[in-house]
């Protein structure tokens, strides 16, 4: 029944949670309302049938809601004068509005700001589907492009927007295949924060402190000045930090080539939305050693990193501390006699966020410095192995493990002669000390 104007009001008055929505109207010409639950249920409808789609991950499906709203009600109107039921009136309209928002879907490049490093050479380098140049390098390829074989936006080369192009000293440029643009953007955003993520894991937590996406990431000021008052005296006081890791020209010949291969593959499957568990993993785990390096409190950066082991080790929902150093001294040792000093260092790594996290250490506390150098190889070993692993289960033969936790098990089932005497110094250790 369509209700009258004050109708409307009255409604609106009393049900506010059930705000009214768009539609287009009737007629063809301007809008209606819709409540909130009829809008609802059409996100609800529409969702599913999107996720249905063999290509459902590169659509957006709120677009395709976008669409039909614009269309349903006319199509309504005629089809109950057609005498056609509710589905044979929403099929054609959603179909559509799932071809006009393909119609939007395009192949793109996004360049985006980054802090890397104080290098100035390689002045471009790949790491997949992301191309990182210096912004002089960017700027000169910018500036080279014909006017005549693309259009270019008015700000483009505007010297305003090529100043902010130099601030930060690198463009990371990834680029992403055919899908809604709201989607395209989130996948280039996050295959950029990965790959630096990635080249801070080759320079190492301490080098990364300033490395970011910039538009998505938290940072300090560079620069600052303050004011400073002493007994008789008032002066200014200014501090300035180095944008970018402090490495040396060259760096990127240092690079392990088939690191750099693996780190291809693990981008390109982000770009394209192809994350398997292992890939959703590595992206988390490699964003917990971001985040960490971000933190000025060495406690922090204990809580975050022992999170990144966790992301790597657990993979049911059942937690055991025997079972999360058995498993990062499989992937931060590097041979058998190794083992034994992974296991024990995984679980000093543990207890330390412990007493932070229960609240019986400050997180400031400067015998955290030492704690974060002690574990650096076990954070460090278990990110290469993890990515070792990711390559295992997406190229390996069919018989080795296709998953994390069938990896794990075929470990630890090799390793029990060593593990079952750890495991119970483990027990006795924590007994004692009232664990």
């Amino acid at each position: 029944m369509q209700l009258a104007p004050e109708q409307i009001l009255e409604h609106m008055k009393l049900h506010r949670e059930d705000a009214f929505s768009q539609i287009g109207h009737f007629s063809g010409e301007g809008s209606a309302p819709c409540t909130k639950d009829g809008m609802s249920h059409l996100r609800a409808l529409v969702q599913r049938r999107v996720q249905a789609l063999t290509r459902s991950k590169d659509f957006d499906f709120e677009e395709v809601v976008k669409g039909i709203a614009e269309h349903i009600g006319p199509s309504l109107q005629q089809g109950v004068r057609d005498g056609k039921d509710v589905e044979e009136i929403f099929e054609p309209v959603f179909t559509s509005a799932l071809a006009a928002a393909e119609g939007q879907h395009r192949k793109s490049i996004y360049h985006f700001q980054c802090v890397l490093t104080a290098a100035k050479i390689p002045k471009e380098f790949s790491i997949g589907p992301v191309r990182f140049s210096i912004a002089s390098h960017f700027e000169s390829r910018l500036a080279s492009l014909s006017s005549t074989d693309i259009e270019f936006g008015k700000e483009v080369r505007d010297t305003e927007f090529i100043n902010y192009l130099r601030q930060f000293g690198w463009i990371a440029a990834v680029s992403v295949p055919a899908c809604s643009p709201r989607i395209s953007k989130i996948r280039a955003e996050l295959t950029a924060r990965t790959a630096i993520n990635i080249v801070r894991l080759w320079f190492g937590l301490g080098h990364g402190r300033r490395m970011r996406l910039v538009h998505t990431e938290p940072a300090t000021s560079g620069f600052s000045k303050y004011l400073v008052e002493t007994a008789n005296r008032v002066s200014v006081s200014w501090s300035r930090t180095t944008e970018g890791a402090a490495i040396v020209d060259g760096w990127f010949e240092q690079v392990d080539v088939q690191h750099h291969k693996l780190a291809s593959w693990l981008l390109r499957d982000i770009a394209f939305d192809e994350r398997t568990e292992i890939v959703e993993r590595l992206i988390d785990a490699l964003s917990w050693f971001g985040d960490a390096a971000f933190e000025p409190s060495p406690g922090a950066k204990v809580a975050k990193l022992v999170m990144l082991l966790e992301r790597l080790t657990t993979t049911t929902k059942k937690f055991s501390k025997r079972r999360f150093c058995r498993r990062a001294a499989i992937l931060a040792s590097n041979d058998a006699s190794d083992f034994v000093a992974k296991y024990w260092a995984a679980y000093e790594f543990y207890n330390a966020r412990s007493t932070i996290a229960h609240g019986s250490s400050s997180q400031s506390f400067n015998e955290h410095w030492a704690v974060l150098r002690e574990a650096q190889p076990l954070i460090t070993n278990s990110l290469f192995r993890g990515m070792e692993i990711y390559s295992l289960i997406r190229f390996g033969r069919p018989e080795l493990p296709r998953s994390l936790e069938a990896f794990f098990d075929q470990q630890e089932n090799r390793c029990s002669y060593l593990t079952d005497k750890l495991d119970a110094e483990l027990v006795a250790k924590d007994r004692q000390r009232g664990f």
